[in-house]
């Protein structure tokens, strides 16, 4: 295996490992997404990844309002809890989905630049 296949197999393993906590943590109980009842999917973490933070981010969002404030973070997304401040750049006292996803999306790319900036050292 190249060491460009290394580097592409380890992020790609970074991605999976990040999703599929998500994913297993759905499986421990349904969610209802705006009234509405999902369906458990049989693909991989990583094709329903989009989908699984979207029904993570709808669990913590207890009123279903479609904001999550830090309190209701606090006992469903730890990271997000103990990041919250960064994330609610507006500063209202709570975040959407978008801020959300942003922030996750960071988090993932510093991952991958963390792992592909080891090359063959890992």
């Amino acid at each position: 295996m190249s060491t460009n296949e290394r580097k592409i197999a380890l992020f790609v393993g970074a991605l999976m490992v990040a999703f599929s906590s998500a994913s297993w943590a759905q499986q421990t109980q349904p969610v209802t997404i705006q009234g509405q009842s999902e369906s458990r999917s049989t693909q991989p973490a990583a094709t329903q990844a989009p989908m699984t933070l979207r029904r993570l981010f709808a669990n913590a969002d207890k009123d279903s309002d479609g904001k999550v404030t830090k309190n209701e973070a606090k006992g469903h997304l730890p990271i997000t809890y103990l990041s919250f401040e960064e994330i609610d750049t507006d500063k209202r006292g709570w975040i959407t989905f978008d801020q959300f996803m942003s922030f996750t999306n960071k988090r993932v790319q510093k991952l991958a630049d963390d792992i592909l900036s080891q090359g063959d050292h890992y």
